[in-house]
């Protein structure tokens, strides 16, 4: 067992890159600081901060160089902040360097969960109150853009979707083998075929919100509020 000190408030998010190398953690409350950690040693290595409260994920690619998290920016009134969605290069933290933000983008429909697509370099998918949306990290000029493709849920659009998960392998040479898992707030698991951008299987799981998705060769994991 070991500590990671540095959070003065409650750690609510984290992520670890898929090398093992860096671990992500972020603390709750207003103008949230996420924390890059050097697993090996347990150094903190980067502080990032961007949003003005409420992040809710974050998430590396599928090499480990580029960070990206959602939470609310500090603007508006009341409670109407957009969601905010920052992406950063940490690319170079554990050689010394500094994580570079590449994108900061305010987005207004509700935004659960964002990951990056194991499918193509530069792809995202996210999912919200209504919404599932495809993500396209673009150069334009001198800067980065994130592009939105908004999936076409039709009479599925009234579900809450809480989280992803996928299956399939960037570079598969059988493109309908590429699917997105999304979980929901009324106990169901979507199947969505990511080359064709439809609706492959609804599956009943639970009778509660499925707060917690995974998906491996041959296995989907649950963690629900009906406490199973």
């Amino acid at each position: 067992q070991r500590f990671f000190f540095g959070h003065a408030a409650t750690i609510t998010v984290m992520a670890l890159s898929p090398d093992d190398l860096l671990l992500a953690t972020c603390q709750e409350g207003k103008n949230p600081i996420i924390r890059l950690w050097e697993v090996a040693s347990g150094e903190c290595v980067a502080m990032l901060a961007a949003h003005g409260s409420d992040l809710v994920c974050v998430d590396f690619d599928r090499v480990g160089g580029q960070l990206i998290a959602v939470g609310k920016d500090d603007k508006g009134a009341g409670k109407n902040f957009l969601n905010l969605l920052v992406m950063w290069d940490v690319s170079m933290v554990l050689r010394g360097g500094k994580a570079v933000k590449l994108v900061e983008q305010s987005f207004e429909p509700s935004l659960f969960k964002v990951r990056f697509a194991p499918f193509e370099e530069g792809r995202l998918v996210s999912c919200g109150d209504g919404n599932i949306n495809l993500w396209r990290l673009k150069r334009v000029r001198e800067k980065h853009e994130l592009r939105r493709m908004m999936l076409q849920l039709g009479v599925h659009g009234n579900q809450t979707f809480l989280d992803l998960a996928f299956e399939g392998a960037l570079g598969s040479a059988d493109l309908l083998s590429r699917k997105i898992y999304a979980s929901t707030a009324s106990g169901l698991v979507y199947q969505i075929n990511y080359t064709n951008q439809t609706v492959d299987q609804i599956y009943r799981l639970h009778d509660a919100a499925i707060n917690a998705l995974v998906v491996t060769d041959g296995f989907c994991v649950t963690g629900s509020a009906d406490r199973f």
